[in-house]
């Protein structure tokens, strides 16, 4: 964890949006001319107020964090969001080339901010029912402590949780 605090402070890679959630990201329909084939449609990013420079790992794991509380806060649900949460990381990857140091705290970015949105100041709203606040808690502590932490360890460590509840 002081690793990750000297991580978030000083590893400026990239301009960091801060706040990469589903809610702050719009799909809008590519533009096509009369016959032409179909393009891919554009992502168009809104509220850019906490955007900083830093490690692109924070945007990762702050998107990644709706997906891994979703599928806790929603068990029936639960492998849906995972397996958007893999097909995410799996996309991210094979678009994004992260730096090693970033890549190296990927995992512990995840599970900060998965903490944070149970505790910190903006904390997930749907997420009112203690014990799983406890569940996500627990879960992220584990995976803070870790060495080496991935992304691919705290979507695997949320879909054991998943396991354990009842839909």
């Amino acid at each position: 964890p002081a690793e990750l605090r000297k991580d978030c402070l000083h590893a400026c890679y990239c301009l960091v949006h801060g706040d990469y959630s589903p809610k702050n990201v719009l799909i809008r329909p590519a533009a096509t001319a009369a016959g032409a084939a179909a393009a891919a449609p554009e992502l168009v990013l809104l509220d850019y107020e906490v955007a900083h420079w830093g490690n692109p790992s924070f945007d990762l794991g702050f998107a990644l964090t709706h997906y891994c509380a979703k599928a806790l806060h929603l068990p029936r649900h639960g492998p849906d969001f995972i397996a958007a949460a893999r097909a995410f990381w799996a996309a991210y990857q094979g678009a994004v080339r992260l730096p090693a140091a970033s890549r190296a705290h990927a995992g512990h970015h995840l599970a900060a901010i998965l903490m944070a949105r149970m505790d910190g100041k903006s904390p997930l709203e749907y997420f009112t029912d203690e014990a799983k606040r406890e569940r996500v808690r627990r879960l992220t502590r584990a995976a803070l402590l870790a060495e080496g932490t991935t992304i691919d360890a705290v979507i695997a460590a949320t879909e054991a949780e998943l396991a354990t509840l009842s839909p």
